[in-house]
């Protein structure tokens, strides 16, 4: 994790899973004019170009304040991965994407999952290749095998400025009794 960091002019190819990878708790980042081609196709489960994320089973605090500028990406993980891909954090901007190679079919370019305010620019093209969603969080019992599932909703999730519909699951992500709170907020 880190704060106030600025990666610019860089590459990532051929890496086993991400190319980048912006992780728990890091916040105020940007990737500008950066490039990453070819990673996430080793790993067993792939991989993607550029991953924000805030880890699985976490309460920490999100990762937030990501700006990702000029990117090219292509032909990054295996045929169900995206080329960017947006994992419970907030605060995102993504602008002036450009798909080096095609992007294969059924595979998207930005994907968001439990993600709180991101705004997207990108080509009329790309506007179909944008998949959102909730995410769900399994933390189990250690001891007991029990296994609890917290659902992490999108918010505030803007593609060339016309703001997309909420996420319906608002009501169940509600882990610690912070039923006022966002879960980026928690």
């Amino acid at each position: 994790a880190g704060s106030g960091v600025v990666i610019t002019g860089c590459t990532a190819n051929n890496n086993d899973r991400h190319g980048f990878n912006v992780t728990t708790g890091s916040s105020n980042v940007l990737l500008s004019s950066i490039t990453a081609q070819g990673n996430g196709k080793v790993w067993e489960v792939g991989g993607s170009g550029i991953v924000v994320q805030t880890g699985n089973n976490e309460v920490r605090s999100w990762t937030d304040g990501v700006t990702i500028l000029n990117a090219t990406v292509g032909n990054n993980g295996l045929a169900d991965d995206a080329q960017i891909s947006i994992v419970q954090a907030a605060n995102v901007t993504i602008a002036n994407v450009i798909e080096s190679t095609l992007v294969p079919a059924g595979q998207d370019l930005i994907r968001l999952r439990g993600v709180d305010t991101a705004n997207i620019t990108v080509t009329t093209n790309q506007e179909a290749k944008i998949d959102f969603n909730n995410y769900t969080q399994t933390f189990s019992e250690w001891g007991n095998g029990a296994t609890y599932y917290r659902i992490m909703p999108f918010y505030n999730i803007s593609i060339n400025s016309v703001m997309q519909a909420p996420s319906s699951e608002t009501g169940t992500w509600n882990f610690d009794n912070s039923t006022g709170t966002r879960p980026s907020q928690e």
